[in-house]
């Protein structure tokens, strides 16, 4: 199995449990990125899961139990990160892309084009959500009732 941590680093496992630092990162780190950032642009690690990470911000945003904050979110039509992101306003980012249930912050843009110029992040750093949106109102306009 190929490692994606670089031999002699810092330790992996407690580079991922502190807070984010790209310098930290990359000599720790070989193509591998996985983190939120927060609606005012704070890098953390996606431990262990992007959505246990967000799904962890949500239920201390609003002071809830686990089982709570399922109920919650079952309710909502995105996908899982999705409806996550959506409720608390996290984005999930990995090397090659970065998903949202909202729009993105301008601090979260920003942070996107650092990672990027840090070399850590490679996707688009454009404004994905309000994309989405205007696909799917694209989609929504057309007649669907026609057969093929």
């Amino acid at each position: 199995m190929m490692s994606n941590t670089i031999p002699n680093a810092h330790n992996a496992q407690e580079v991922l449990h502190g807070a984010f630092d790209a310098e930290l990162h990359k000599l720790t780190f070989i193509n591998y990125l996985e983190v939120v950032i927060s609606p005012d642009g704070v890098v953390e690690y996606a431990v262990p899961s992007h959505s246990e990470k967000l799904l962890q911000v949500y239920m201390q945003q609003h002071s809830i139990d686990r089982g709570t904050a399922l109920r919650n979110l079952a309710s909502k039509n995105n996908g899982y990160i999705e409806s996550l992101s959506e409720a608390t306003g996290y984005i999930s980012v990995w090397n090659e892309n970065y998903i949202t249930g909202c729009k993105p912050t301008q601090q979260q843009l920003n942070k996107l084009k650092t990672l990027k110029l840090q070399g850590l992040y490679h996707g688009r750093i454009d404004d994905i959500y309000t994309e989405r949106q205007e696909l799917l109102q694209q989609w929504l306009s057309i007649d669907h009732t026609e057969e093929c």
